[in-house]
């Protein structure tokens, strides 16, 4: 399919759309071009009258600080205000055991070693429920951190190898023992990850589709988060259009990874290359083919987007009668707290439960399907972009299916002949019908065929092992022969 063929099926569709659209009030503006290879989507700047820019003494002192990295952020500042809440409430609660404010420049292992075993095993959710292990390990993580920037040289309490920290390792041991042995932390969340199922009901049910602003821009949501296999929160909200990128012979999307959790870009990482993933044309899914999806998602897109380099913007509530017009407002990007309940509410507008659903549910999605699939595991993990095989593997996840056959095989010995799924065992029968047991047949070879020929048989000595060697006698035999 070429590209010509697809830009003839959008005017095809706006044609026909045009007719059963209402009126809505729309700014008079045209909606923006296809981006391609050729056509930068970021504004050019003007030729500068320096070669060399001048930096100011602020912005190299906000430079001087690294890289700051949101969640990493958010994640010390939650444990530092866990931390500082605590404090106030055994300070109140035990007057002779008073907690000072330079706690984070202190660099005694014994007194910190003492604060942090009566924390840990003190600290409580606001309802007054315990934490789980792994969340008190972070709290102890985002502390650590804090304690870092206010004394680089403060001691690393959580190094195992430290014995002057031995008493706290011990104590977050047998804590952690007693939170498992009561249950705590015992449920671990997961995404969920959307089955085909699912997309079909989100496409069956209109909450995605191709005709009103809200449903199409729903599907490219889905399309860029799964297809691509993008995070959920900071990779879907900071997207941008100039990073998908459009392309002919064959068609297909490019999606251009800027930086990610893997890849800050500092110069630790300067040889990780950056994620650089296509999704092609689907003829045979008519509408919901992703390319002609996106196609028709960025024609209606308002200029702003080209200017401001931004992918998502708030939808009109109905599709404009000229189809000239754009289908969203310039002036609105999606909010951040929109965005990262989209797919939760796409869910629930068309009646999809189970597990908890957040935007990496897509990523989720899209690394299981995969798996499924018999993907290999390099080809995964270079669409997903881990760094390691060992992160890729979780979401390697069993589906109900799996775990009903498991059940059959369990209760009855076999796998139940109706069941929707079975596993692929070579050295089962296709049918499951029998536990008997098909292995490899050995493909033998005759001598029987051989005429005026001369075999030269070379024997050397080999280690013995299970597997079996002709005896001196036998081989005697066989040379006879």
């Amino acid at each position: 399919m070429t590209s010509e063929f697809y830009c003839e099926k959008i005017m095809e569709f706006l044609n026909v759309s045009s007719l059963n659209s209402s009126s809505a009030t729309p700014s008079k503006e045209q909606a923006v071009p296809l981006p391609t290879a050729s056509t930068s989507l970021t504004k050019q700047p003007s030729e500068p009258s320096e070669r060399f820019s001048c930096v100011s003494n602020e912005e190299l002192m906000v430079l001087s600080k690294g890289v700051n990295i949101v969640n990493t952020t958010k994640a010390t500042s939650w444990a530092l205000k866990n931390f500082n809440d605590c404090k106030r409430a055994a300070n109140k609660r035990a007057k002779d055991v008073m907690v000072d404010d330079n706690f984070f420049l202190c660099s005694d292992k014994e007194v910190l070693s003492n604060i942090l075993c009566r924390y840990v095993v003190e600290t409580r959710k606001t309802n007054g429920e315990l934490y789980p292990p792994k969340t008190l390990y972070q709290l102890m993580c985002g502390l650590l951190r804090h304690m870092k920037e206010c004394n680089p040289d403060c001691p690393n309490f959580l190094d195992k190898k430290d014995n002057q920290f031995r008493t706290l390792h011990s104590s977050m041991d047998a804590h952690f023992h007693h939170l498992h042995s009561k249950g705590v932390g015992r449920e671990i969340k997961q995404a969920k990850a959307l089955s085909k199922e699912d997309e079909h009901k989100l496409w069956a049910t209109g909450v995605m589709g191709t005709t009103t602003p809200s449903s199409l821009q729903n599907a490219a949501f889905l399309i860029v988060g799964k297809m691509f296999s993008l995070r959920g929160g900071q990779e879907l909200r900071e997207l941008k259009l100039s990073q998908i990128v459009r392309h002919s012979n064959p068609d297909r999307y490019e999606y251009r990874e800027n930086v990610s959790k893997t890849r800050s870009g500092t110069f630790k990482k300067l040889h990780v290359p950056s994620k650089v993933v296509s999704l092609y044309t689907c003829p045979d899914a008519g509408n919901k083919c992703p390319v002609f999806v996106l196609d028709l998602y960025i024609s209606k897109l308002p200029p702003e987007a080209t200017a401001q380099d931004i992918f998502f913007f708030r939808p009109l509530d109905k599709s404009p009668v000229d189809t000239s017009l754009p289908w969203y407002l310039g002036s609105q990007p999606v909010g951040k707290n929109t965005l990262d309940l989209k797919l939760r509410k796409m869910c629930s507008l068309a009646g999809i439960q189970g597990g908890p659903i957040s935007n990496h549910s897509l990523r989720a999605t899209s690394a299981t399907q995969m798996f499924e699939m018999g993907v290999p595991e390099k080809l995964i993990k270079e669409r997903t972009g881990h760094k390691s095989l060992e992160a890729l593997r979780t979401y390697e996840r069993n589906n109900d299916k799996q775990h009903k056959v498991i059940s059959d095989i369990l209760s009855n010995g076999t796998p139940n002949p109706s069941a929707p799924f079975s596993f692929s065992n070579p050295f089962f029968s296709n049918n499951h019908t029998s536990n008997t047991l098909n292995y490899p047949q050995q493909s033998g070879f005759s001598f029987n065929n051989l005429q005026g020929c001369t075999i030269n048989i070379h024997a050397t000595p080999v280690q013995r092992s299970t597997d079996y060697y002709l005896s001196e006698k036998e081989f005697q035999e066989f040379i006879s022969e």
